[in-house]
């Protein structure tokens, strides 16, 4: 989150739309309103997220410009058209593990890619006249995936990578982009 956090301030244009796609804390669509974003939808599919996000919404005094919906990806997302929608995607590419908490995959796994390649196919639907598509990415998840989205990306429009860090080790983390 922090890294998109960072690159939030460069693409945000005053009066944008935003919608903040696995949105956790509600933090992205909450900077975005700060940056100039006439409004923010922040989205996520488990109830802890979206309770979190809308704390957050209520502490920042946003809760009039920042909405929070619980929704897999848009299924559950009113039709209407954004300036930005940004995908705070899980990274991991592997089976789900066995855990108490089945949040915890779906923050985290991303078998084979498919739900982000879903949310590039869906998001389209979505983005206005304009508009910008952001993913967030990395070589811990499916390389199979990673070029597939930026294929159909490049359909979309231009695809360009916003920003990019190392991590501890060969852990690198991409933010893509097609306007």
């Amino acid at each position: 989150t922090d890294f998109i956090a960072h690159s939030l301030k460069h693409i945000v244009s005053n009066g944008d739309r935003v919608l903040d796609m696995g949105c956790g804390s509600g933090a992205l669509a909450l900077l975005s309103v700060y940056h100039g974003a006439a409004s923010g939808l922040a989205v996520d599919s488990t109830d802890s997220a979206c309770e979190c996000a809308l704390r957050n919404t209520i502490a920042h005094n946003l809760n009039e410009k920042v909405s929070v919906i619980k929704s897999d990806l848009f299924e559950n997302v009113p039709y209407e058209k954004f300036d930005l929608i940004v995908f705070n995607a899980p990274l991991l590419d592997s089976e789900p593990v066995s855990v108490d908490n089945p949040d915890l995959n779906t923050m985290a796994i991303d078998f084979d890619g498919e739900l982000v390649t879903r949310f590039v196919r869906e998001a389209i639907e979505f983005l206005s006249i304009g508009g910008r598509i952001v993913v967030l990415v990395s070589n811990i998840g499916s390389k199979k995936a990673v070029m597939n989205i930026t294929k159909m990306m490049s359909q979309i429009g231009r695809v360009d990578v916003l920003s990019q860090v190392q991590l501890d080790g060969n852990q690198w983390r991409f933010l893509i982009s097609v306007v």
